[in-house]
């Protein structure tokens, strides 16, 4: 007997998960995912027993300094020369865990393979 598709799987899917998420946060007004919306999804499917970095304060806090800076900060930032400011780190402390997440999501099976045993 084949098994049929459904369009909808149990509750602890992507979808559901998502749709929870949008709840909880301020995003289901605009309808757009953020990156600190997405690290939460991240974290619920793996049963929070992973941290995301998109779920830290330190980069809660760059990430809203980017999206809404204040004027005066723009302002500040024309006139300061660019190389006076400390260039900020925004590289990944554990970048193979964040391409594993990756590779599982997108379904690539040999790679988060790879990911998995590098990291």
């Amino acid at each position: 007997m084949p098994i049929k598709k459904k369009r909808e799987g149990p509750p602890n899917t992507l979808h559901y998960i998502a749709k929870d998420i949008r709840k909880i946060r301020k995003t289901a007004s605009t309808g757009k995912y953020t990156l600190p919306d997405i690290g939460l999804i991240l974290e619920k499917l793996m049963g929070h027993g992973y941290r995301s970095n998109y779920t830290r304060r330190r980069f809660r806090m760059r990430y809203a300094t980017t999206l809404n800076p204040p004027t005066v900060l723009r302002q500040l930032h024309r006139a300061t020369v660019s190389t006076t400011l400390k260039p900020m780190d925004d590289t990944f402390q554990f970048p193979y865990n964040e391409l594993l997440i990756w590779a599982v999501l997108t379904k690539r099976h040999q790679m988060a393979l790879f990911f998995w045993e590098r990291g």
